[in-house]
């Protein structure tokens, strides 16, 4: 085994439509609750790997769930919420999107620190984990119980398969 060339790590990305007629419109709920569903399955497969003692590979199957939930918070902030306050009125520094704001920063800052110590045995990468569901869990809870269903339902079907779109399309 050799090293042909040397640079930046390469990202594959992968779509899925899930199962529907084509054409059929989406939901906002729908697609970011199975997005939250999508990256819970990455974190837990690279604990398992970390778990087995596959350090390379748990490393790069949690900078792949990494990647995906800034991604996932980027078009959240980006897209949804701004949506969501202009349909809502609610103020962006005082309603709920205010609290989903501040909790991605702590969401964030876990996530850095899991990133950095997944690779060492003697990190306490466990203890860090543990503050990152509570967080994290709550957090996809408030989402897909409050959020994603009210988004729906202020923006209507047409504006919710719209958004999703744009979802979709967010480069991050």
């Amino acid at each position: 085994w050799s090293v042909l060339a040397s640079g930046p790590p390469v990202w594959r990305i992968e779509l899925a439509r899930r199962p529907g007629a084509l054409g059929e419109q989406r939901g906002i709920n729908e697609a970011l609750s199975w997005d939250h569903d999508r990256l819970d399955a990455l974190e837990a497969a690279s604990f398992r790997m970390r778990e087995s003692g596959d350090f390379v590979s748990a490393s790069e199957m949690y900078a792949a769930f990494a990647v995906g939930l800034r991604r996932h918070i980027g078009f959240e902030e980006q897209i949804l919420f701004p949506a969501f306050e202009n349909v809502s009125g609610m103020n962006p520094a005082a309603g709920p999107t205010a609290v989903m704001r501040a909790e991605h920063r702590e969401i964030e800052s876990l996530l850095a620190a899991i990133e950095e110590g997944i690779t060492d045995p003697g990190f306490p990468v466990e203890t860090f984990r543990e503050q990152f569901h509570a967080v994290l869990g709550e957090h996809n809870l408030k989402e897909e119980e409050i959020l994603y269903p009210m988004s729906d339902r202020f923006l209507g079907v047409e504006e919710a398969d719209w958004l999703v779109e744009q979802v979709q399309r967010f480069g991050g």
